[in-house]
């Protein structure tokens, strides 16, 4: 996990994930530092629309998954949504009009995953894991 970033974490962050320091990798650091819900791949195209192209956009995000710097979040939306790996939380997703909310996980998260553990025939232990809830928000409800 990684701390939220500042425009002076970027070439470290990159740096130790084994990254080149390039502009276009900064940029899009860039719009998830500035925005604390999860954001797609289309959303971060249109921001930095002519200064690049589409698939630059889902190789820089793919590869940040895969080295850690992003999490990917299923919030049940026409397409996959990315945030900075910073923290482990879980989202809360009005199915009306998409607030989200994180919220931390608790004691009976984790003891919810340590009884679905030991009763396991098959698991012998979880490495991770993602929890989102769909309902209404108040103002929806």
């Amino acid at each position: 996990m990684i701390d939220k970033l500042s425009s002076k974490k970027y070439k470290t962050v990159l740096n130790e994930k084994g990254f080149k320091n390039t502009p276009t990798r900064q940029a899009i650091l860039d719009i998830f530092s500035k925005n604390d819900k999860p954001i797609s791949a289309d959303y971060i195209y249109k921001k930095l629309k002519g200064d690049i192209n589409e698939a630059t956009v889902y190789r820089t995000l793919s590869s940040f998954e895969k080295s850690g710097i992003l999490r990917r979040v299923d919030l049940r939306k026409d397409s996959v949504c990315f945030e900075l790996n910073d923290d482990h939380h879980h989202h809360i997703v009005c199915t009306k009009c998409g607030m989200i909310e994180d919220f931390k996980e608790n004691i009976k998260v984790e003891k919810i995953l340590d009884s679905i553990i030991k009763k396991s025939s098959k698991f012998n232990s979880i490495k991770e894991h993602s929890l989102e809830l769909f309902g209404f928000c108040k103002a929806c409800s």
